[in-house]
């Protein structure tokens, strides 16, 4: 991506915003493929990770 970030974050943000939009809500489950967690858990500090487990 021009700016740096993946591919996958970028496609993972767009579903969730768009999602929001559809449905005036958040999701309350996602499922994600195992590697784009352990992209997430790259990404994001291990305080932020572990507020998305249930």
């Amino acid at each position: 991506m021009p700016n740096g970030e993946s591919k996958n974050w970028i496609r993972f943000l767009v579903t969730l915003e768009s999602f929001y939009i559809l449905h005036g809500k958040w999701p309350t489950v996602v499922h994600l493929y195992p590697f784009f967690i352990k992209e997430l858990q790259e990404k994001l500090t291990g305080r932020d990770f572990q507020r998305l487990q249930p």
